[in-house]
């Protein structure tokens, strides 16, 4: 058998995988930048950016059926709470994750907290 007919195959797949390839980090990376969780000024706003499903999921599904945002400030904070702790639950089944959705369900409420009363982190010291 004559030794360019062994390699053909190869020679037609390994652009196509090529190109695959880079359409898939372009795709990634456009991702990536379109969320930019880093880029966020507030707490609140780098969780959403950084688990959009999840995110999107514990709202839906958590957060909204227990009153979400339209009982008053303090029912938002419990309702905030308890979504992070759920979130906590959800990463793992450990006291360690548990804790951790306690201490990302804190800095959510304070952010909100922030938001009420129109106070933001500065611009250069987010970025």
């Amino acid at each position: 058998m004559p030794h360019s007919a062994i390699h053909w195959p190869t020679t037609l797949i390994y652009p196509a995988t090529l190109t695959w390839l880079s359409a898939s980090v372009k795709c990634l990376t456009s991702i990536f930048r379109l969320t930019s969780p880093y880029k966020a000024r507030i707490f609140s706003d780098y969780w959403a950016r950084w688990h959009v499903t999840l995110t999107r999921f514990l709202t839906w599904y958590v957060y909204v059926p227990l009153g979400g945002n339209r009982k008053g400030p303090s029912r938002t904070y419990i309702n905030i709470m308890l979504t992070f702790i759920v979130s906590g639950i959800w990463h793992g089944a450990d006291w360690t994750f548990i804790v951790w959705g306690v201490m990302n369900g804190i800095w959510v409420v304070a952010a909100q907290i922030m938001k009420n009363i129109n106070l933001q982190m500065n611009f250069y010291l987010a970025y």
